[in-house]
């Protein structure tokens, strides 16, 4: 579900697979000296005998130092946020730790992870407190994990419910996140937090001018699952929101730019009448991105990348085996936008995902080294 790559030959990645048991266990795949080993999640104390492991995301701050994160069943059969960290080699387990106020049965779940720095690190989800599914921050600093409740903007309705999809480091103690929340109107909104050396700050992701913001059928919605942070002043955002005049969904992009967010439609031209949702990005640099989402008509499902480049994002299909079944079925990354499916440095991306065969379904993968831009 996510990987990780800090330097060239040094890689991590992370899911789950079933047991001969038919039990979900957390699966690590390491990288080093060009080999790859993998390894079954071990899991802290009080796990139950069917955990039901799945590890959704790891972070490397530097060749053989990672964080993953995930979930699993303890021995009450209740989900608890699992947090592994990888040094010297070995992988360690640790349950996550809640903020006060989190329910007796808390049903935790981490999503994302990202390191800006050795020992530097940040992870996010969801777990329950006061009746409410409510955001989680953890933050490692000082050899120690600390928890946070998500804030909120003003307008979230008193029992609003919130989750935290994504998470980017930048640097040290600087790291941004992002989410959903319900807001007063019952309307979905997304939300932007800004977490500075563990204390998160929240914005409400601005729109664009064309965006829903009030009715019904549908209901006024907007939707971030990527996010990428190259600086601590430069982030892009992606997902989807609903306009005033569509019925179904366009991509979104947001950018944070000299210090404020600024909300814009994705290019969307390949099939205009589609649902569209841009569900990961990723930057080499400020200015240079690339992001991959899919649409969905009534007859298929199909996926699209756009690109960042002198200022303007542009739009082209994924490419596709010659065996690909018409109309297709193009699967990119899991509904919740959990994962990493597209990656760019210097300028060169690879995308990935699936697509349906004639029987069967089978995995592509693109790759697109034209980007353009410079870094000094």
């Amino acid at each position: 579900l996510s990987l990780h790559c800090p330097s060239v030959g040094s890689c991590a990645a992370v899911g789950f697979y079933r047991d001969t048991s038919g039990h979900d266990q957390g699966l690590l795949l390491t990288q080093t000296g060009g080999s790859w080993s993998a390894t079954e999640a071990p899991l802290p104390p009080g796990a139950g005998s069917n955990p039901n492991v799945a590890v959704f995301s790891v972070s490397c701050a530097v060749p053989g130092t990672c964080v993953a994160v995930g979930d699993y069943s303890d021995g009450g059969g209740h989900t608890q946020g699992l947090l592994l960290t990888r040094t010297g080699g070995a992988w360690s387990a640790a349950k996550a730790p809640l903020p006060p106020g989190a329910a007796a049965i808390p049903a935790t779940e981490l999503l994302a992870t990202s390191c800006g720095a050795p020992g530097s690190c940040a992870a996010v989800g969801e777990y329950h407190g006061g009746g409410t599914a409510q955001g989680l921050i953890l933050t490692f600093a000082g050899n120690a994990w600390s928890a946070a409740k998500a804030p909120l903007p003003a307008d979230a309705s008193p029992t609003a419910n919130a989750i935290l999809i994504n998470v980017s480091c930048a640097d040290a103690g600087s790291c941004t996140a992002v989410g959903q929340y319900s807001g007063a109107l019952s309307a979905t909104h997304s939300v932007i937090e800004s977490i500075s050396n563990g204390i998160p700050t929240a914005t409400e992701a601005p729109v664009p001018s064309d965006a829903k913001t009030s009715g019904s059928s549908p209901a006024p919605t907007q939707f971030l699952a990527g996010l990428s942070c190259p600086t601590a002043q430069y982030c892009v955002a992606t997902g989807t929101y609903v306009t005033k005049t569509g019925s179904g969904a366009v991509p979104l992009i947001e950018t944070l730019s000299g210090g404020t967010w600024a909300a814009t439609e994705g290019p969307g031209s390949l099939n205009p009448a589609a649902a569209s949702i841009l569900l990961s990005v990723s930057c080499s640099w400020p200015g240079s991105c690339a992001a991959i989402g899919s649409s969905q008509s009534a007859s298929s499902t199909s996926g699209f990348i756009e690109t960042l480049t002198n200022a303007t994002w542009s739009e082209t299909p994924v490419i596709l085996p010659a065996n690909a079944k018409v109309p297709n079925q193009v699967h990119i990354g899991l509904e919740e936008g959990i994962g990493h499916a597209i990656s760019c440095v210097a300028g060169t991306c690879a995308t990935s995902g699936s697509y349906s065969k004639a029987a069967t379904e089978g995995g592509f993968i693109n790759t697109f080294p034209h980007l353009d831009g410079y870094q000094l």
